[in-house]
């Protein structure tokens, strides 16, 4: 069997665009509240081809987790897991 996909779910972000290029993500906003990212671990450019369609994966640092966060153009997302309630406060759909 395969496994089943996930959906993305579109975040706000607060984010420093450096004049070098560099974008630095500070805070996620979802329904439930606005989070602080308290690190990035990392930063990767993702392939076109790449399944979640994204520019960019962020490695971050939020409520004491590490998770991803991606960049798809000028939009930002999260691909919900079971994890997500004790962070964020929403599931996966």
């Amino acid at each position: 069997m395969g496994q089943i996909p996930q959906r993305k779910k579109y975040v706000n972000v607060t984010a420093v665009h450096y004049i070098n290029g560099l974008c630095c993500p500070q805070v996620i906003e979802t329904e439930a509240g606005a989070y602080l990212l308290e690190d990035i671990k990392r930063v990767q450019r993702l392939s076109a081809k790449n399944e979640t369609g994204a520019d960019e994966r962020y490695l971050v640092k939020v409520s004491g987790k590490e998770r991803y966060l991606y960049r798809e153009g000028d939009r930002w997302f999260i691909i919900p897991d079971k994890t997500d309630f004790e962070i964020f406060g929403m599931v996966s759909v």
